[in-house]
């Protein structure tokens, strides 16, 4: 991805985090763990809260895709985790 349009993903992502609600929970309940990382499980709770209507698995795989697109979360696939680093 060239430069200019990385940047602008990380932008547009940082101001979704900035007025989505879904995504503010997440940020929240990432960055209140010990090493700020969430588990799956714990990750679609909050998903379940924010989003009662959606299909959670669908939000989350939704959810890690454009985080790690605008660099706001990482996800480790072994751990099943996404974390803030």
């Amino acid at each position: 991805m060239p430069r200019a349009a990385a940047w602008a993903v990380r932008w547009a992502c940082g101001l979704v985090l900035t007025r989505d609600a879904p995504l503010r929970q997440v940020d929240s309940a990432i960055k209140r763990e010990p090493g700020k990382r969430l588990k799956r499980g714990a990750l679609l709770k909050v998903l379940a809260l924010e989003l009662p209507e959606e299909d959670l698995e669908h939000a989350f795989r939704t959810l890690v895709r454009w985080a790690q697109a605008g660099d706001l979360f990482d996800y480790d696939e072994e751990a099943d985790e996404l974390m803030v680093e």
